[in-house]
């Protein structure tokens, strides 16, 4: 199975060591000295600043700059070259932002490629590689640009053999400088040094961007044309735009990026506000904050020089980009190409290399026919919710029939005894869903469920609320499928698994592009997989990273998946583990298979938190909701009923809370409290409860989720679990995780306003006895906890730690001795802060490992923090290490 710490980017970078504060500050120093001598600062500065960001991180592959061939400085990285031609002036006012002067420091540094070709053709005695990045800098701005966009230059009649400096001296051959000036590529965006929040490492970052373990001759900028247009525009998206970018309409964002295509010229950059800025023709400015070093690494892969009538091409595209924004608004995401023929295939090994020609298909989320439009069909239906996309798609498989139709809401009770004239599906396919012709629906639905994020607008949350608002939902509901009919995708299954009921098909097959999640079951989707699965059985499919979809997280799966129909069977069994072959693009564009992985439908009473639940007594007390405290988090308590109504034990000193069952869930929606927590989806934690509730929190926080396991339901442990001769050290080194983690949240609190009244929020996770911080409090004159503790009893999990030391793990006893250090270190800062932070209670004996936290921020120790993170970290592997050993998680 894949994991997360142990994967490689495909698009892996050189090592790097990142300045820090303080040597940046040296850096600027440095640069900034003196007005004689100007060029050598500057070249002394970046050669000692590249050298600790490249050469410390790759001693074995790497060596100082040094100055070949009269150069400003080579640098080269194993069989990577990174050239830094440092042309500097020693006069503040060279206007390195205009482009007369970016083409006289250019000229040179391709004269300096010209002198450094011969070398290598004449022996290569200096065992140089031709650069492939140039970085250029004066006293006070830096820039850097793609080298091989230069090389083509190196083919021009010219004598080559002259000193480089003069290119720049006397801005001569007159036909280089011609060309460079009518060059849109060249285009780079400057670093000014004395900007507030300039940071050298970003300036290094875009070299090692830039940089290519590919020695090509000349760089292959793909030229945009119609036909590839909206994969650019998606790449634009995918790379360039963040979440601080902001526009007022989709109509915007598609100007935004035909405008940097075809307008170079007209486009400038801020790197002080992070921003690009268009040059209008009206003399006005719009400015976009993007990030800058994407934006050029994009730029730099794509060819900005065009004619009239090719920018008049794509400038006709924008109705079309507009429009495939609009469409991931409602999360339809066109499906690349690359991965339909995939699809394509995968149905080739199941139906058989001629079901095109046996199979009627029909793809009703079809937008422009990307998953069809490159085979043909012998009897093809596509449809889409809007009208224009058939004109899109005008010209792709001309034999098939189109029409406009919306899958969820027309021909709400299409069967066998419907009116043709009053149907929206053409007659022909009615009338092969009457003979029983077998049909694949072959389709990617949307993904939209209420209030999803827009996936263009990434700066807003936009409400969808109404997205999954349609007839089919409705059904739906009358059919009890719960939660799933929230969820767009789900619609689109269960509109197919009507269709074949209601016309008594025997030979359906459903193909979908969908989340996997549908796979999992549980109390979302296991009324949906139930109906799925009473009509039809899996047959096959492979699990693919959302990144490659357009405007998607790379953060969770898509599955491609297979199902066959068999007559309806109500109470069929149905299998519950699913087998997926793990695909992705490797670096030459082509699919590959990295791995494979097992989905599982998991019933409730198989879940994790089941297994704890299970320590909770069915007929134990529980307080009354006025004497329950409901905290949302660490220190914030809300006036509000929880759903959880009279479920917390008089018993309880806390919560787990786990929200979901799967690795999906278990990062942002798993914490503990020290009471109950206000929204339910958690365990109160009692004495009986204690061990499990820890251990499940301790799991689900060290998982490592990836895109392929994180639809992945947690499970009850083997069995007779808690009777193995490893359990006392495993339950030991999940207690002591679980008091120290982010998530950790439990706290003592004192003078806490709460529903009119005054409460204490006693910590019984506290692992540090009375006496000791008594003493504590004795030592440095606290009085004012030394009166709170005394008298006060030991808590819960000191009086556990006590009777389990005996088999305590040695990696959970060097956490809690440097937890213990960092507290006592820390305390006297607790009389600075208690008056200015009352609402954190720094002065309870028992404030908790937030509180403790939150003291570093404020009164330093950092580095005691560093160290005791350090070994934490040791003790998250060692969790993580029981996670799939016991069977919590499982991937068989």
């Amino acid at each position: 199975m894949l994991d997360s710490r142990q994967r490689k980017n495909s698009a892996a970078k050189i090592n790097a060591k990142k300045l820090t504060k303080k040597e940046q500050r040296e850096f600027l120093k440095e640069l900034s000295a003196g007005d004689k001598g100007q060029e050598a600062v500057v070249e002394s500065a970046y050669h000692g600043a590249l050298n600790r960001y490249f050469v410390m991180s790759n001693p074995n592959y790497a060596k100082p700059i040094t100055k070949p061939l009269h150069t400003d400085g080579v640098l080269m990285v194993g069989d990577i070259l990174i050239s830094l031609s440092l042309i500097t002036e020693f006069k503040d006012d060279v206007p390195l932002k205009k482009k007369t002067f970016q083409e006289r420091i250019l000229a040179q540094v391709i004269f300096y490629l010209a002198h450094i070709k011969k070398e290598i053709e004449e022996g290569n005695e200096l065992k140089l590689i031709l650069p492939n990045v140039v970085l250029a800098a004066d006293k006070n701005q830096v820039f850097v640009v793609n080298a091989r966009i230069l090389y083509k230059y190196l083919d021009l009649k010219i004598d080559w053999s002259r000193p480089a400096r003069e290119a720049y001296d006397d801005s001569t051959p007159e036909e280089l400088f011609d060309a460079l000036h009518n060059d849109n590529d060249i285009n780079p965006f400057i670093y000014d040094t004395r900007v507030k929040g300039f940071d050298i490492n970003e300036v290094f970052d875009l070299v090692n961007t830039l940089a290519s373990t590919e020695i090509d001759d000349k760089v292959q900028k793909v030229p945009v044309t119609p036909a590839n247009v909206r994969g650019v525009f998606d790449a634009f998206i995918k790379m360039v735009i963040n979440t601080k970018t902001r526009y007022n309409s989709n109509q915007e964002l598609v100007a935004m990026f035909i405008r940097a295509l075809t307008d170079q010229k007209d486009i400038s950059y801020q790197n002080a506000k992070r921003s690009v800025l268009f040059e209008n023709s009206d003399g006005t400015f719009t400015s976009y904050r993007v990030d800058l070093r994407a934006w050029y690494a994009f730029f730099s892969r794509f060819d900005t020089n065009y004619s009239v009538e090719q920018i008049k091409k794509l400038t006709s595209m924008a109705d079309e980009l507009i429009v495939e924004a609009q469409r991931r608004f409602n999360g339809e995401y066109w499906t690349p190409t690359v991965w339909a023929n995939e699809a394509i295939k995968e149905l080739d090994n199941d139906l058989g290399d001629d079901w095109r020609e046996k199979y009627v298909v029909w793809d009703a989320a079809a937008g422009s026919k990307n998953l069809t439009r490159d085979f043909n069909f012998k009897e093809l239906y596509v449809s889409t919710l809007f009208k224009h996309e058939l004109e899109m798609g005008k010209n792709y498989n001309k034999n098939a029939v189109d029409f406009q139709y919306d899958f969820l809401n027309d021909d709400m009770d299409l069967g066998p005894d419907s009116i043709p004239d009053l149907l929206k599906i053409p007659n022909s396919l009615f009338e092969s869903l009457k003979e029983n012709k077998p049909i694949v629906f072959f389709m990617n639905p949307p993904y939209a469920t209420a209030n999803d994020r827009n996936a263009f607008a990434k700066n807003k949350i936009i409400s969808k609320r109404g997205t999954s608002d349609n007839g089919i939902k409705i059904k739906m509901n009358d059919d009890g499928m719960g939660q799933a009919t929230k969820n767009v995708y789900s619609q689109f299954f269960w509109r197919v698994v009507d269709i074949k009921e209601k016309f008594n098909l025997s030979k359906v097959v459903i193909a979908f592009f969908s989340n996997s999640q549908y796979l999992t079951g549980g109390q979302y989707f296991g009324k949906l997989l139930n109906k799925l699965m009473s009509n039809f059985s899996f047959k096959s499919g492979f699990l693919l990273n959302s990144g490659e979809f357009s405007g998607t997280s790379k953060r969770w799966g898509i599955s491609f998946t297979i199902l066959s129909s068999h007559p309806y069977n109500k109470d069929q069994g149905h299998q519950q583990k699913y087998d997926l072959a793990v695909k992705e693009l490797n670096s030459e564009g082509k699919i590959e298979t990295i791995s494979n992985h097992t989905l599982r439908e998991a019933p409730q009473k198989q879940w994790l938190a089941t297994w704890v639940k299970e320590t909770l007594k069915k007929d134990d007390e529980y307080l009354p909701n006025e004497d329950v405290l409901n905290m949302s988090s660490a220190y914030i308590c809300k006036n509000r009923i929880p759903r959880n109504t009279k479920r917390y034990p008089t018993s309880a000193f806390g919560s787990a809370v786990m929200v979901g069952n799967n690795v999906e869930k278990s990062d942002g929606d798993t914490f503990m409290l020290s009471s109950n927590y206000v929204s339910g989806n958690c365990v109160s934690v009692t004495p009986l409860s204690f061990e499990r509730s820890v251990l499940a929190f301790s799991l689900r926080r060290a998982t490592v989720s990836n895109w392929v396991n994180n639809k992945d339901n947690y499970l009850r442990p083997c069995e007779n679990f808690e009777h193995l001769k490893e359990y006392p050290e495993i339950i030991g080194d999940a207690v002591v995780y679980s008091l120290f983690n982010q998530t950790s949240y439990q706290t003592g609190l004192r003078d806490v306003n709460f529903n009119g009244r005054t409460w204490k929020v006693k910590n019984e996770f506290f692992w540090l006895s009375n006496s000791h911080m008594m003493k504590l409090a004795d030592d440095y004159k606290n009085s004012e906890l030394g009166f709170d503790a005394n008298g006060d009893d030991d808590r819960f999990v000191y009086k556990w730690l006590s009777q389990h030391k005996e088999t305590m793990s040695e990696e959970a006893r060097i956490v809690l001795k440097l937890a213990t250090e960092l507290l006592d270190n820390i305390f006297p800062q607790r009389i600075v802060y208690a008056e200015d932070y009352l609402e954190k209670s720094f002065n309870a004996w028992d404030a908790g490992w937030v509180q403790v936290r939150d003291l570093v921020k404020l009164g330093g120790r950092q580095g005691d923090l560093n160290k005791f993170n350090d070994a934490y970290d040791l003790l998250d592997k060692k969790v993580n290490s029981v996670i799939y050993k016991y069977g919590f998680l499982t991937n068989d």
